[in-house]
């Protein structure tokens, strides 16, 4: 027998699974530490039905040379500022769409990994027409769990060495 849902049970089980679908999130969540690694955030969707108007990333100030890829229809906007080692370096990278956005976007950031094995967060704050959605949370643990507006992450492994040990 097959089961048709349609009107609210349908809604129900769509607005149910929103939350879940609304994470910002980062691709890949692994990477070897001391790489170049390109980390690619995907935004889901506007805030709460509100199409998107701008995306705000803050890099990990432990990240080293950063290229946040160019895309067509976004302006982008760079924040310089200094890093822990006193030198220049990007901080923040703003896109800001031409026109309002309700379908789902990626966008690309390229960096040099710092060389040790770490977790590197990527705090976002989505701008929609109506309202933001703060992408910032981060755990006192390495748990995500319970977090309603966890910041994407990418978790940095041991470098491996050429005889195939962790450095």
């Amino acid at each position: 027998m097959t089961h048709k849902l349609t009107g609210p049970a349908l809604a129900a089980i769509l607005l149910a699974a929103t939350p879940a679908a609304a994470h910002v999130t980062a691709t890949p969540t692994e990477a070897p530490a001391g790489t170049k690694v390109t980390v690619t955030l995907r935004v889901g969707h506007g805030c709460e039905g509100s199409p998107t108007t701008a995306i705000r990333v803050e890099l990990p100030l432990s990240a080293g040379w950063v290229n946040p890829e160019s895309k067509a229809d976004w302006d982008q906007v760079i924040q310089p500022g200094q890093g822990p080692d006193g030198r220049l370096r990007t901080v923040e990278v703003t896109w800001k769409a031409h026109r309002p956005v309700a379908t789902p976007e990626t966008f690309a950031i390229t960096f040099d990994a710092p060389s040790t094995a770490q977790t590197l967060y990527f705090p976002v704050i989505q701008t929609c027409q109506t309202g933001e959605a703060h992408w910032t949370q981060i755990p006192a643990e390495a748990a995500m769990t319970g977090l309603e507006h966890p910041a994407p992450f990418l978790t940095l492994t041991p470098a491996v060495a050429a005889s195939g040990q962790p450095q």
